[in-house]
């Protein structure tokens, strides 16, 4: 993670019991039950708040005797400010990320107690960090609601390499892009379908982890695709479609970094589609497939393909206007026959290059060509397997 940080300190609050042992535990001045303990009060780990926020806090002994001298003990990403209550409390800080150990000792009536607990000090996750920043709340909920929170994590292969940027849209920034209605609020049918806006997110996230002294001039791929890249300025981000302004800047997380920009970043288009049953109108012989949802720029059609891209299209959706489609509802799709086995079935948005807002695609002619991926000649797809009744 190239993630540069100032000293700053770090919140020790929760709850974590440090085990205090002793052979005799007969003349302590608390009434403690066989099998019992002396316990400590801190943190399972610590989150560093940000680049810029300093916080302290304090490991506590519990049920602690009366009139008792404490030896208390730290190493690793933690160090000792000092003791409070007559040095039943211990006042910590930390100044980076890392492992750290705690460890307390007291004599009663000759017998030693001690205990000690190792944990880690690390930035909160994205979706910590979402939470504590007001104006990225919109954003918080939707790395939650479309399960984008797991590929960011620390563990995740996405991260694994060189860590991650996410560019995350403020509130108002989501509203501007998806409140057609313009009410100051996102009702279902202005929010894209689950799968296109776990897509668009994606394209939110550059996969190197770049603080704001190092995104000028860079043009990283994103998780959406290898091929879909940001250009990157000291200012802000241009996408494909647009361009988005830092905000709040060097929002540290546990393997990555966030901005907040004040737009929504789309590429060319985005197309969903899931595992499905075929549609069969046994009536009139006729088989639908559903297309979860798509995102053109410009306007076009979705085809649909037999196997694989370059299999025979098998069914064409009507003329889609720029924008987002399948918002409230799929957008359903009748094959040109009907399917005698199960079948993949790969979904391509392609242009209207022609403006007659019919189907007329001819790869020699350059006509209702593939939308693509960046500035490549790859076509935007998605595909997934069709069973039949």
């Amino acid at each position: 993670m190239h993630i540069r940080t100032s000293p700053l300190y770090l919140l020790l609050a929760g709850l974590l019991a440090i085990t205090l042992t002793a052979c005799d535990q007969s003349s302590q001045n608390v009434d403690l039950e066989p099998g019992s303990n002396l316990t400590l009060l801190g943190p399972d780990s610590l989150n560093i708040p940000n680049f810029d926020s300093t916080a302290s806090g304090e490991y506590q002994i519990r049920a602690f005797t009366i009139d008792q001298e404490y030896e208390w003990s730290t190493s690793g990403a933690i160090t000792q400010e000092g003791t409070r209550r007559d040095g039943e409390n211990l006042m910590v800080s930390s100044s980076s990320p890392g492992p750290y150990t705690v460890s307390v000792t007291t004599t009663i009536d000759g017998e030693e107690y001690s205990g000690t607990v190792n944990a880690e000090a690390d930035y909160p996750t994205v979706g910590e960090q979402a939470t504590k920043y007001n104006q990225l709340s919109t954003f918080g909920s939707l790395l939650l609601d479309t399960g984008l929170v797991g590929p960011l994590s620390s563990d995740s292969p996405e991260s694994a390499i060189n860590g991650w940027t996410a560019f995350a849209p403020s509130n108002q920034a989501f509203l501007d892009a998806l409140d057609a209605s313009g009410n100051g609020e996102l009702e279902n049918d202005e929010v894209p379908a689950p799968g296109v806006l776990a897509k668009v997110l994606q394209y939110h996230v550059a996969l190197d982890s770049l603080t704001s002294t190092e995104v000028a001039g860079a043009t990283p791929s994103t998780l959406l695709h290898p091929e879909e890249t940001l250009s990157l300025s000291g200012s802000g981000v241009e996408a494909t479609n647009g361009t988005a302004a830092f905000e709040t800047v060097d929002i540290a997380t546990n393997d990555g970094v966030v901005h907040e920009i004040d737009g929504v970043l789309l590429p060319a288009s985005i197309v969903s589609i899931n595992d499905q049953t075929v549609i069969r109108d046994t009536d009139d012989n006729v088989d639908s497939v559903e297309v979860e949802g798509i995102y053109v720029q410009d306007g076009g059609f979705v085809a649909l393909h037999e196997d694989s891209p370059s299999g025979d299209i098998i069914g064409v959706s009507d003329y889609l206007e720029a924008g987002f489609h399948g918002n409230a509802s799929p957008i359903g799709i009748e094959l040109d026959s009907q399917l005698s086995d199960s079948t993949t079935v790969v979904a391509m948005p392609h242009e209207d290059t022609n403006g007659d807002q019919q189907f007329t695609f001819d790869p020699n002619l350059g006509t209702d060509t593939p939308y693509t991926r960046g500035d490549s000649n790859t076509p935007v797809v998605d595909s997934a397997r069709v069973a039949v009744p």
